[in-house]
């Protein structure tokens, strides 16, 4: 999953928060229907709310991604 961090890093000059589910898959992979994907220059980070830790922990351990857990409406997530 590395390399795909890589690609995402090199096409937004280092930065972008990914919320669309199918980019949120396909760059870390994280199956929850509540994700979004902030990277940066020398990290990822996944948010997603507290019905997803346990998974998005298991899914995206291979690249390790640092998992915040948040109380948000699920709009925020839309």
């Amino acid at each position: 999953m590395r390399h795909r961090l890589d690609a995402v890093r090199d096409a937004f000059d280092g930065f972008t928060i990914l919320t669309d589910r199918s980019d949120v898959r396909w760059a870390s992979g994280f199956s929850g229907s509540s994700g979004w994907l902030v990277v940066g220059l020398q990290s990822a980070t996944l948010v997603t709310d507290a019905r997803y830790t346990e998974r998005a922990i298991e899914e995206s351990k291979d690249f390790g991604v640092e998992v915040l857990t948040v109380k948000a409406p699920s709009s925020i997530f839309s």
